[in-house]
């Protein structure tokens, strides 16, 4: 399976600028999976709610699913990232999942950050997507930092998680390692790049974006400009679940039981 991500630097509310951008470069790609980062089409800092309500997207009637559509449709492949959605009076960042058979999905981000937390609403739940021979889960950013959902998505049998992004620090790439060994699945990091502002605030972003093996290896790693990359995996590395330290990952994550210890005693005591 090809897989890769598209990592540039999103202008703040050229939402026709940045879908430009993404058709330039992907119409002549042959993929089929592919990874943009988070709110690809709009940029990350917003002045205020309001603005961002003025870009928010509904589904039925959204340009950039058509775009992103139209380009599935001509390279077969499908696309994955976050744009602002607005459903039901409320504005989520929303994972869309994007085929040559139109809108497969989506995956309203669940975590946020006390930034976040001005603009959007978060979502509540957690969906799998099949994508050709894969099985796929997205969690967006700050997403990757709990690792009880990466867990969740991986013993609903995915493959790859994707994670679209927008971030300046390096946790969230020690992070991805991480949840990748704890999960023995792929990963595709696609994060923004340069710099963003707003009227209250400065935002670096990073690059970086990477595709990491289940094994833990970095199978490829961007660097901080533009880079549209791709890689041929072979998922069938995500599905033995095992290593020269067990056989099988899955019985181990099993044997976890809390138990209510109603004599109030120290663990490991018998005092």
């Amino acid at each position: 399976m090809r897989v890769g991500f598209f990592q540039f630097e999103v202008k703040h509310g050229d939402i026709k600028g940045n879908q430009r951008i993404i058709q330039d470069a992907l119409l002549k790609e042959k993929f089929d999976l592919m990874v943009l980062p988070e709110l690809f089409s709009t940029g990350y800092l917003f002045d205020s709610k309001s603005e961002l309500r003025n870009y928010a997207e509904t589904f039925s009637s959204s340009v950039t699913i058509s775009i992103l559509h139209d380009i599935c449709k001509k390279t077969k492949g499908c696309i994955v990232g976050t744009i602002p959605e607005f459903y039901e009076g409320e504005v989520y960042n929303t994972a869309i999942i994007v085929g040559p058979e139109g809108l497969l999905g989506a995956q309203q981000k669940i975590h946020l950050t006390t930034y976040e937390k001005d603009f959007f609403s978060p979502g509540s739940s957690i969906f799998t997507f099949k994508i050709k021979d894969a099985i796929i889960g997205v969690v967006t950013c700050f997403d990757l930092w709990f690792p009880e959902m990466s867990r969740l998505l991986t013993e609903n049998k995915v493959d790859i998680i994707v994670c679209p992004s927008a971030f300046g620090g390096e946790e969230s790439l020690l992070l991805q390692r991480a949840r990748v060994l704890e999960n023995r699945i792929f990963s595709i990091l696609c994060n923004q790049t340069g710099v963003q502002l707003s009227k209250k605030m400065k935002a670096k972003f990073r690059g970086e974006s990477r595709i990491v093996s289940p094994e833990g290896k970095i199978m490829f790693s961007a660097e901080k400009g533009y880079c549209l990359h791709t890689e041929e995996i072979d998922l069938s590395m995500a599905r033995k679940k095992y290593s020269i330290l067990t056989e099988n990952f899955g019985d181990e994550w099993k044997k976890y039981q809390i138990s209510f210890n109603p004599m109030g005693l120290k663990m490991g005591t018998t005092d």
